[in-house]
């Protein structure tokens, strides 16, 4: 799997080159139901005993209590065609700064052990807006609450969107291994309105939780000392729950009028 990118822009206008392709007719090959009247072959399959034999159930696993369970072995269904298809995904990505995690150790005496908190981190150095192509589109991920909480989260610093699949039709009895060329013919698909608009939200919505500390000053101050150190924990339970829910974000979002 490989990606290509460039500058969106008006002057001059982007020129996209593909160079990675998925086998939408390959071993778990999916595709619109509308190649099929066109006449794509069916996806390959795996072969039926190999496919029965990576399916079955594991004997040695304490939770199969049916010891008398069979295996189905699935028929190859009817072929649609002997045309191969190809396809490339086409992505909008967009640079901004991102949010990380910032881990700072403390001072058991003072409260705290380990404080989580948002940091940021830079741009990539390139045109912001650029037109993207891969073989498969995987959707960014964001963090979520608990990775936020444990301290682990890191938000990208790109925002992504599909904005449409080309497909590639073959000629008849194409081999498993030509490439796409002028032969093949072509097939956009789009998942994207006109008017494509984009916002930035840059939130900083972030409170550090103030440590729960004693002061007595008994015993020159060491009981204080001892006391806060026992009462970090729960201070930095309390600072990874606020962190936890933090707003601090860089994602953007996209609309359309």
């Amino acid at each position: 799997m490989g990606t290509d990118d460039s500058a969106l822009s008006l002057n001059p206008a982007p020129v996209q080159k593909i160079t990675a392709f998925r086998d939408a007719t390959g071993v778990g090959g999916t595709y619109p139901a509308m190649f099929k009247k066109l006449g794509a072959r069916q996806p390959d399959q795996l072969d039926p005993f190999i496919a029965a034999a990576l399916n079955a159930p594991n004997p040695d696993d304490p939770a199969i209590l049916d010891t008398t369970a069979t295996v189905e072995v699935p028929l190859i269904p009817q072929q649609y065609g002997t045309k191969r298809l190809m396809a490339a995904d086409i992505i909008l990505n967009i640079d901004h700064s991102g949010v990380t995690t910032l881990t700072t150790f403390a001072d058991p005496d003072t409260g705290n052990l380990v404080i989580h908190s948002p940091g940021f981190t830079a741009a990539m150095d390139r045109y912001p807006y650029r037109i993207q192509t891969t073989s498969q589109y995987t959707p960014v991920q964001y963090p979520t609450m608990l990775e936020r909480m444990q301290g682990s989260a890191v938000e990208p610093n790109f925002d992504q969107l599909l904005l449409g699949t080309l497909w590639l039709l073959s000629p008849d009895d194409e081999a498993d291994d030509t490439l796409p060329g002028s032969t093949w013919q072509p097939y956009p698909q789009h998942f994207v309105f006109w008017n494509l608009c984009y916002g930035g939200v840059n939130e900083f919505n972030y409170t550090s939780q103030q440590p729960i500390t004693i002061h007595t000053g008994l015993a020159f101050g060491l009981l204080d000392s001892i006391g806060n150190s026992m009462l970090a924990p729960i201070n930095d339970a309390m600072q990874d729950v606020m962190n936890g829910l933090n707003e601090t974000s860089m994602q953007g979002y996209f609309w359309t009028l």
